[in-house]
């Protein structure tokens, strides 16, 4: 079962990543975008682990509670290290030009 639940939320965490490579700003460089894309997922996906692993060392729990919170908390903070970057690269990096 805690197979299972870190298996979907593994999933859920690589769609948030997908949809956030989906839907980049149209008057953007491609370049430049590309190379701000890798980074922020380089660096999303680094400390999300790092997030992962101090959670599953300093959490006072069970070994299985401290993997399944561990798991969430480390998703949760990835989806507003997401939710960040994304409104940061849309709406302030790379915005559209004024009319």
């Amino acid at each position: 079962m805690l197979a299972i639940a870190i298996g979907v939320i593994i999933i859920m965490a690589t769609l948030a990543l997908l949809a956030y490579i989906s839907f980049s700003p149209q008057y953007a460089e491609p370049k430049a975008l590309a190379a701000f894309n890798k980074a922020t997922i380089i660096v999303i996906v680094a400390l999300t682990i790092l997030f992962y692993l101090n959670g599953k060392t300093l959490l006072p729990l069970s070994s299985d509670l401290k993997e399944i919170m561990s798991v969430i908390f480390a998703f949760l903070f990835e989806l507003v290290l997401v939710t960040i970057l994304f409104v940061v690269r849309n709406f302030w990096l790379f915005k559209p030009p004024k009319r």
